[in-house]
């Protein structure tokens, strides 16, 4: 977020990665600040908005961000597979890091993106939230993620509804109005006087139906 130089060296950081260029020829994407629209991360799919102070420096954290976590997540997972696994599982693992970090697919409309984000905000990030639970469901079937990813998608997917609904019990403790019980369409939700906390950051169904 400082320094345009600092970006640039988690960047190099990122692509010496042992297994950079093995994950991007998978299909995890690598997204650019200052690229073409089509590459760019959804939240700042747009040229003007660069103008408004700070607007550069926020474009370059969130994207170096989440281009360290797709990569650095995908070099350990993979780094500990055999080359067998690598090659069963690999185009699912690619799969479920984008989906995982707000990167869906539309399909035919792929190449829509840009303008789908005009009309509809972050169209991909709203695809993956209905692929990753979908997934998950056929994977033990050997379809979706596979077996492989399924399996480590289904641990994640559970350690963040568990970590969730921890934080919500604290929120409870320290006085916020929180509904607990998964079976109520309020779940997850909190509230201190006016003020409302969505602490899924609008995957609440998910971790709804996770919790049932």
């Amino acid at each position: 977020f400082r320094s345009a130089d600092g970006a640039a060296a988690v960047e190099n950081e990122i692509q010496a990665l042992s297994h950079f260029d093995a994950l991007k020829r998978l299909g995890v994407k690598y997204r650019e600040a200052e690229g073409p629209l089509s590459n760019r991360e959804e939240a700042y799919m747009t040229r003007w908005a660069s103008k408004i102070p700070g607007m550069k420096a926020s474009n370059r954290a969130y994207t170096n961000a989440l281009n360290s976590l797709r990569f650095r997540v995908g070099n350990t997972i993979y780094d500990g597979w055999s080359a067998e696994k690598r090659a069963r599982s690999g185009e699912q693992l690619a799969a479920f890091l984008n989906q995982g970090s707000g990167i869906g697919t539309l399909g035919p409309a792929e190449s829509l993106a840009p303008a789908l984000n005009a009309a509809f905000f972050s169209p991909r990030n709203f695809a993956a939230k209905i692929q990753i639970p979908y997934n998950i469901l056929l994977s033990p079937a050997g379809k979706g993620y596979g077996r492989d990813v399924g399996l480590i998608a289904a641990k994640d997917l559970t350690a963040f509804v568990a970590t969730g609904a921890a934080v919500l019990g604290m929120m409870k403790l320290a006085g916020a109005d929180v509904e607990l019980d998964p079976r109520s369409t309020d779940f997850g939700k909190g509230r201190w006087g006016p003020l409302r906390v969505d602490f899924w950051g609008g995957y609440q169904q998910i971790a709804r139906y996770t919790a049932q």
